[in-house]
């Protein structure tokens, strides 16, 4: 059996001071994945961090969340294995703070 991996960015330095989100991203197949969020340079930022899935690529369901307050920097991996649905996205829902940047990425084992 060979495996397959799969590393991707899906947002890469984007503005912590609007929310953002993620394009859909086919999960089929995958033994495992993990979404890593990575923010900095900001101030009082404060938000969600949320990943989404879904079977027909149309209704998302909150998969999970994480909200941040008050910080500069810092990171959040949501690490996932037999993922029982077909895509994922995720998202930053901004509350609070200026400045910094978020950098979501991607990453995936299939056989």
């Amino acid at each position: 059996m060979r495996m397959h991996n799969e590393n991707a960015n899906l947002l890469t330095a984007v503005a912590l001071g609007s929310s953002q989100q993620t394009e859909v991203r086919p999960i089929n197949e995958a033994l495992a994945y993990a979404i890593q969020f990575e923010w900095t340079g900001g101030t009082g930022i404060g938000g969600d961090l949320v990943v989404e899935a879904s079977n027909n690529k149309t209704t998302f369901v909150p998969l999970d969340t994480y909200t941040i307050t008050g910080e500069t920097s810092g990171a959040r991996l949501v690490n996932v294995e037999r993922a029982g649905y077909a895509y994922v996205r995720a998202s930053w829902v901004y509350a609070a703070g200026s400045g910094g940047t978020m950098t979501i990425s991607l990453s995936s084992k299939r056989n």
